[in-house]
């Protein structure tokens, strides 16, 4: 089905041995899926529908949201998750910060970008939340990470949305960057001066100008 070939995710078996039920075993994919597969890899109970709710209350599978679903077993990476939970999508802003070691906290949410309206779930896998921002240069600086098959915003464009989502409005951003997130100021000198000069007129942006303008004096 076309959601297990999803930024390239990896193919693997999760197999579930259901209690009660002759002790059959149901293989399903480690990656997320969705009702239908589910439905088809139950076809031999009386009551898949039944069964389904069984598995969540078992917490044999996971329900991520209405229709998609993950094993209990299943490994697959949360940002991967959250590209997937509501797409098109990528993991930005201080989610993405603290995966490129740009600040010193740990951030429990995931935070990602989108284009289409705001959005939140939360489920066993985690805390999910989605800002949207309209832009024809909304897709610069995203990297695949090949690893475990999720879309991120580099540093440069991470710095760039949460400027845009937060509506910061400080004049002198680095000593903002400083302060409010903790960036070190060696790791704002070497953001990408063009993604700053791109996002900063295709997000309209008077405070991501402001930012290349400051880094490029560093």
């Amino acid at each position: 089905m076309e959601i297990f070939h999803l930024y390239g995710c990896k193919y693997e078996i999760c197999c579930i041995l259901c209690k009660g039920d002759s002790k059959m075993k149901v293989e399903l994919p480690a990656i997320p899926f969705d009702r239908l597969y589910l439905m088809d890899r139950l076809k031999n109970y009386k009551d898949p529908c039944d069964k389904v709710v069984r598995m969540v209350e078992k917490s044999e599978i996971y329900k991520l949201k209405k229709g998609l679903y993950v094993s209990s077993k299943s490994t697959t990476h949360s940002f991967s998750i959250a590209n997937l939970l509501y797409a098109p999508s990528y993991v930005s802003m201080e989610t993405a910060l603290a995966y490129w070691g740009m600040i010193p906290e740990r951030v429990n949410n995931i935070f990602s970008i989108t284009n289409k309206r705001k959005k939140e779930y939360h489920n066993k896998k985690g805390h999910f939340f989605y800002n949207s921002i309209l832009s024809d240069s909304l897709y610069l600086g995203i990297v695949y990470e090949d690893r475990h098959s999720f879309l991120i915003a580099n540093p440069s464009k991470a710095v760039c949305d949460y400027l845009k989502v937060k509506k910061i409005k400080f004049k002198d951003v680095v000593s903002f960057l400083e302060a409010d997130l903790r960036i070190d100021l060696d790791a704002i000198a070497d953001l990408d001066l063009k993604t700053l000069q791109v996002l900063g007129v295709g997000y309209k942006s008077p405070v991501i100008r402001n930012l290349y303008n400051q880094v490029k004096k560093l």
